[in-house]
């Protein structure tokens, strides 16, 4: 790292307190020692790092890290991604973030409608997909970041955030309830918790297919509101020959790896923001529902589906 980067050191009373670390214009490291955190430290030498690269500066932040997200988001930084783990050797999700100095023009980034919407629906509903995302107010921002389900025999590329206002009640109300619903499921990918909130509640009671990947990732975010209504909406998840349990092991049975990562961010969601009110992880309602769907998910591998497949024969066969 060293050889190829552009590196600053802190000193306060003669020893190291910390250092930062830039290669191109990503901030690829910006430490400070516990006993020195708090002095300004890392402010000054995030400012060296913005006099080296007076335009643009890029950093990544694991997204459990909410005191990082805020020193960046104080110094100006603006979330750009979130996604899930992979490009780093800890594997959490990350956050990017982007600086630009006030001085630089900004355009304005493309707009949110677009033709990657459409990949987020199984292929048999392409057509009301395009008219309910025609109505789609434009939006500042692209959508950022994606998670990839199965869906029946379709492969789904799903937003993780988008940015458009929402839509106006009456535009909605010209639409068919099914591109309402999709409408719905794509809004609780909204950045705003509020507004992901009060799309959730139109499209929980649904146990269409397509709808349930939107439902099961909220159970792994943040916002205890949202997954305390999931949990009171679907609590006969885990009885067995309920429609949800049968609708959501099917899905999660054919998803193995997305409920294994939904697991892992409830755990860490809890340990950051909720393990305060809740001092047991097994009393955490994100915990005791994803718990549910587990056991909705063994439901599933041990159920046929319709057509008389297993359901565990079809994800053991995909490459």
């Amino acid at each position: 790292m060293l050889p190829a980067s552009q590196v600053w050191v802190a000193e306060l009373r003669g020893r190291i307190a910390g250092f930062a670390c830039l290669r191109g214009d990503r901030l690829d490291h910006l430490y400070v020692t516990p006993v020195a955190q708090r002095c300004g430290i890392g402010t000054a030498l995030l400012d060296q790092a913005k006099k080296a690269r007076p335009h643009m500066l890029h950093l990544h932040v694991f997204q459990q890290n909410a005191a990082a997200r805020h020193f960046c988001e104080r110094h100006g930084f603006t979330l750009v991604e979130e996604r899930d783990g992979g490009g780093n050797q800890e594997n959490p999700p990350e956050a990017r973030y982007r600086w630009r100095s006030v001085d630089e023009s900004r355009e304005p980034e493309p707009s949110g409608l677009n033709e990657s919407l459409t990949c987020a629906f199984p292929d048999a509903l392409e057509r009301e997909v395009r008219a309910a995302v025609r109505v789609l107010p434009k939006a500042r921002f692209s959508p950022v970041g994606s998670f990839r389900v199965t869906v029946g025999d379709d492969r789904v590329t799903i937003p993780a955030r988008i940015y458009n206002p929402e839509v106006s009640p009456r535009r909605l109300d010209g639409l068919t309830p099914l591109q309402r619903t999709i409408l719905h499921c794509l809004y609780t990918r909204h950045h705003d918790g509020f507004v992901r909130q009060k799309h959730l509640t139109q499209i929980i009671g649904s146990l269409e297919p397509w709808v349930l990947p939107y439902v099961v990732h909220l159970v792994g975010e943040y916002v205890l509101e949202i997954v305390t209504g999931i949990g009171a909406e679907l609590g006969d998840l885990d009885i067995p020959g309920s429609p949800a349990g049968r609708a959501y092991g099917r899905f999660l049975a054919d998803n193995p790896r997305f409920c294994t990562l939904v697991q892992q961010r409830v755990a860490s969601y809890w340990a950051c923001y909720h393990r305060g009110e809740f001092p047991r992880l097994a009393d955490y309602p994100g915990h005791r529902l994803i718990t549910a769907m587990r056991a909705a998910l063994t439901q599933g591998l041990r159920s046929p589906d319709l057509t008389g497949k297993h359901p565990a024969n079809r994800f053991e066969e995909r490459p």
